[in-house]
């Protein structure tokens, strides 16, 4: 009997590196505002995080390999060869640059939580994006991670270049998302679709020519 789970394509492996990032990042957050907790011991849980977020990826692969390119939770979360790829970019700029970015965030004061909170938020964001195959999606993707990365340019509020730094980033991030959010209106006003194979096989079946 089929489930209402496998009618919507409702599968966590395939969310599995969004999902781990944003558990690694809720557990800073939760460990910060509650009890009192070492430096050295947020660093490592930040480590377990990323480092689990590769497993998830690799799990992502075993999926792959098993049912090849497929969607999933209604057509919203597209599984294929750009989205692995896409995974694991985003995963190894985190793993090979996690000292990096741990030794800068120590340098603000008190503040080195908040930094590593923002930066897996906004990678989690970004897995959602390479993972979209409808436009919202994508969309919902871009703002967790363009949100994120404003929140962590001013996170400096002592200094005068990061505070302008945020208001700069924000004010071209909300141009930009408004252009692409119009450009989405456009798409579904004018072919009645929202998603990426949907649009491809529109445009293949209207001809290129005819689209302006």
């Amino acid at each position: 009997m089929t489930g209402i789970s496998d009618i919507l394509g409702f599968n966590f492996v395939v969310i599995g590196p969004t999902l781990t990032l944003l558990a690694t990042a809720l557990i800073l957050l939760f460990v910060t505002i509650t009890i009192s907790t070492p430096t050295f011991v947020k660093k490592y849980v930040t480590l377990f995080g990323i480092l689990s977020t590769v497993f998830a990826v690799f799990l992502k692969f075993g999926l792959f390999l098993s049912d090849g390119v497929s969607s999933y939770f209604s057509e919203k979360i597209l599984l294929d060869e750009f989205a692995l790829v896409g995974n694991v970019l985003i995963v190894l700029v985190l793993l090979f640059t996690f000292n990096s970015f741990w030794k800068t965030s120590s340098q603000i004061d008190n503040k080195t939580t908040e930094a590593l909170i923002l930066i897996l938020m906004s990678a989690s964001g970004f897995l959602l994006m390479v993972d979209s195959e409808n436009f919202i999606m994508l969309f919902i993707g871009l703002e967790i991670g363009s949100i994120s990365l404003y929140a962590l340019a001013g996170l400096n509020r002592g200094d005068q270049l990061s505070n302008e730094a945020s208001l700069k980033y924000f004010l071209l991030g909300s141009l930009a998302s408004c252009i692409l959010i119009y450009g989405i209106a456009l798409v579904y006003v004018s072919l009645s679709i929202s998603g990426v194979y949907e649009t491809s096989i529109a445009i293949s079946f209207i001809g290129p020519e005819n689209v302006r």
